[in-house]
């Protein structure tokens, strides 16, 4: 009787590939050895991070003294961003707000010749489909009457209570785009009631949005973008002075209740630096 187990022995030793079969396993290559990367959808071969472009904006608050007028005078010089709308442009001047551009090197040294900031803050959003908050200085705890002004060049009065302003930011486009593009929102911040659960992203949208302020623009990666308002006067009463209730006073526009306001019980102004990296 033929043995079984030798006719399968005999068998295996003819195939092809046995000599493979008595080798020794490949050892697994060690961690350390392996280098970073990323998969790509289309091969999915693993590419370096370094041949991977990563993008994201930087927005940076710089607050100043609200009377230091060398602040206007450096601001002043800059040109507004080429390519925005020009009657997007004008509704912004309009509402108090203004936006210019300069090349992203030059940045620290404009920065150089302004006043010290008394408070500096800064913010990364990376692409995605909901809106990032970009919080200002001035949080309302009270009434507080704001002038917006329309498309049509209206002038409409809001009286919001408490809440917060806000630039709404997010960026359209992939991380390997070259046109990413900026979309910016001004908004106002009022938390809704409500007893039934919503996403985080739509609760965020609470309050009022000022949609004919959108701004959605490429953002060079090699520009820096500098937004600011008017300056709101500083009240000084004169204690001698009987104050005259028959005076109407006027609202602030809508940019200079964005930027303008007090911190630690002293009138500041903010200057917002976006940057993309």
């Amino acid at each position: 009787m033929v043995c079984v187990a030798a006719l399968l022995c005999a068998a295996a030793l003819s195939s092809p590939g046995c000599d493979d079969a008595k080798a020794k396993p490949r050892p697994l290559p060690k961690l350390a050895d392996l280098e970073p990367g990323v998969i790509t959808q289309s091969t999915g071969a693993v590419a370096p991070l370094a041949e991977v472009k990563r993008r994201r904006i930087i927005s940076q608050k710089l607050v100043y003294p609200r009377a230091d007028g060398r602040v206007d005078v450096a601001l002043s010089a800059l040109d507004e961003p080429q390519g925005l709308s020009q009657p997007l442009l004008a509704r912004w001047r309009a509402n108090g707000l203004h936006i210019a551009e300069l090349r992203r090197e030059d940045l620290g040294m404009f920065k150089a010749n302004l006043p010290r900031t008394v408070s500096l803050e800064t913010l990364e959003l990376m692409p995605g489909k909901h809106y990032g908050p970009i919080d200002l200085i001035s949080r309302t705890s009270r009434r507080q009457p704001t002038r917006y002004i329309d498309r049509q060049g209206n002038a409409q009065v809001h009286r919001f209570i408490g809440g917060r302003y806000r630039f709404l930011a997010k960026m359209v486009g992939s991380i390997d785009d070259d046109q990413l593009r900026l979309d910016l929102l001004p908004h106002h911040y009022g938390p809704r009631d409500s007893l039934l659960a919503r996403p985080a992203g739509e609760k965020l949208l609470d309050g009022t949005t000022f949609d004919e302020l959108r701004l959605l623009h490429p953002m060079p990666e090699n520009r820096a973008w500098l937004i600011w308002s008017d300056p709101l006067p500083i009240a000084k009463p004169d204690p001698n002075r009987p104050i005259d209730t028959t005076k109407t006073i006027e609202a602030p526009l809508l940019g200079q209740s964005m930027m303008c306001g007090e911190l630690h019980g002293k009138p500041v102004r903010m200057v917002l630096v976006i940057t993309s990296r």
